[in-house]
């Protein structure tokens, strides 16, 4: 491990001290620990926000049987203000409609065609989601 000068006497120390024995400078964060501390911050905005500011609701393809439009069988739904619809499973969030998908790059969300279910009566095409959405579009307007 090669040492490092301390920018004050330079006096040479590890790398991994956290100040010079000499002088006492400390030193200045690295990069690393500075990005980790970011995200730290960031996950927990996103918990904050998704679980006290926007709580959401469970759903489950027991309540919806047939019309059930996805792949997975339950998440939560919640709604970001003004109209992005998400749904979150196993710590993923899917953006439902539109409005979250215009959104999902820069807020982390993943598109739901991921996990949007083939209509097995109708080649070609999904099964519609349109009731997902209108819920998810209803907890905005609480």
């Amino acid at each position: 491990m090669a040492l490092a000068a301390s920018k004050e006497c330079m006096h040479q120390i590890s790398p991994s001290a956290n100040a010079c024995p000499e002088c006492g400078t400390k030193k200045k964060p690295s990069r690393t620990s500075k990005l980790v501390g970011l995200a730290a911050t960031a996950g927990v905005i996103y918990w904050f926000t998704f679980h006290v500011l926007f709580p959401g609701i469970s759903v489950t393809r027991s309540e919806y049987g047939e019309k059930w439009p996805l792949t997975i069988s339950e998440g939560t739904l919640s709604c970001v203000s003004p109209s992005s619809v998400l749904l979150e499973f196993q710590g993923v969030t899917y953006a439902m409609n539109d409005s979250a998908g215009s959104h999902a790059k820069q807020s982390g969300w993943t598109d739901v065609n991921r996990i949007w279910r083939n209509d097995p009566e109708n080649k070609g095409s999904k099964v519609a989601m349109t009731p997902l959405i209108e819920r998810g579009l209803a907890l905005c307007a609480k």
